[in-house]
């Protein structure tokens, strides 16, 4: 049997989203191995689920935050306790913007940008929870993080210091940012149609009213050329069909490759209360030269350099090459 058939089976016998992971990163190390994560296995994510349990451990991380003002101020014990911190996703008290990313995930987005050629760099995280890309990240990387909740920009700023986190919209990071400042972007996308009055903060896209639409969009200007995004996404960025949903991936398909994407199995985010699926997207900006010339370029010639890939536009990836990649 060939590597590549062996490594097919081994995938097929995967039964769990955390196994899958591990063998995909398996794929990627060599005798030159991939630079080694920051943790060798993350302290992050819940120790027990349950809504009762994460309300408890939620508001633990309350009174912590309300007493500690430095990342020197921490315990072991209250350090244990904020790495559970799991956002207010599926709680009481709801977000639907909080549904945390699951540690083996943030692995497997980090060896997907690896396989593509990253390494290290400054690393824009735009809505960065608690923290779980920091926590993940391979060694060189600087992250530089944003969340509009306060609770999880502040646990992730106290058990991150090297990075730099902030508590605000994305629209002013996004205002107070010039464009191609990072070397890649990492996340979790919030989604939905209530930016709320942040989006006048950004005059150019308050006509946008999908959450995770103006984040694809701006983050592809804030990153260099040639820099990569990682993102754990809503389906729809990848398979909704229907005139907006084409125009939004042209508009992307002008800033950026599309490289390919997987979708996750329902119970992915089990543990944050939901069976929401997601997929995860990978692109490539262009190189700077074509972006300056991309708008001079006839429609049809981007369409027969498959810049503008049809499978792509019109929400059958899924259907066609996608189909492979749907775990």
């Amino acid at each position: 049997m060939s590597i590549l058939s062996d490594f097919e089976k081994q995938i097929r016998e995967t039964t769990s989203t955390a196994d899958l992971f591990s063998l995909l990163a398996s794929l990627f190390v060599t005798d030159n191995a991939i630079a080694p994560y920051k943790r060798t296995s993350s302290d992050y994510g819940l120790k027990a689920t349950g809504k009762r349990t994460r309300e408890k451990i939620n508001e633990q991380c309350k009174e912590i935050l309300a007493r500690v003002n430095s990342p020197e101020q921490l315990t072991p014990e209250d350090t244990a306790v904020l790495l559970q911190y799991s956002g207010r996703g599926g709680l009481t008290e709801n977000s639907q913007y909080e549904y945390y990313t699951p540690t083996h995930v943030a692995e497997g987005v980090w060896d997907a940008l690896k396989a593509q050629g990253f390494v290290n760099g400054n690393v824009l995280d735009p809505c960065c929870g608690a923290g779980i890309f920091s926590g993940t990240k391979p060694e060189g990387v600087i992250i530089t993080g944003n969340d509009l909740d306060p609770t999880g920009s502040k646990v992730a700023a106290l058990l991150n210091p090297e990075d730099h986190i902030t508590e605000q919209p994305f629209e002013r990071v996004v205002m107070n940012t010039q464009d191609d400042t990072f070397d890649s972007c990492v996340g979790n996308v919030p989604f939905g149609n209530a930016r709320g009055a942040s989006m006048h903060e950004d005059p150019a896209y308050k006509s946008e009213k999908l959450i995770e639409r103006y984040f694809l969009l701006r983050i592809l200007d804030k990153i260099k050329p040639g820099g990569l995004a990682c993102l754990v996404c809503p389906t729809n960025i990848v398979g909704n069909k229907g005139r907006k949903w084409e125009e939004f991936r042209i508009a992307v398909s002008k800033k950026a490759e599309f490289l390919g994407a997987h979708k996750l199995p329902s119970k992915t985010f089990a543990a944050q209360g939901t069976d929401t699926v997601v997929d995860v997207v990978v692109l490539k900006k262009h190189s700077r030269d074509f972006l300056n010339r991309v708008e001079e370029i006839p429609f049809e010639t981007l369409k027969s350099a498959n810049v503008v890939w049809d499978e792509f536009i019109k929400g059958r990836y899924w259907e066609g090459e996608g189909r492979k990649f749907i775990m």
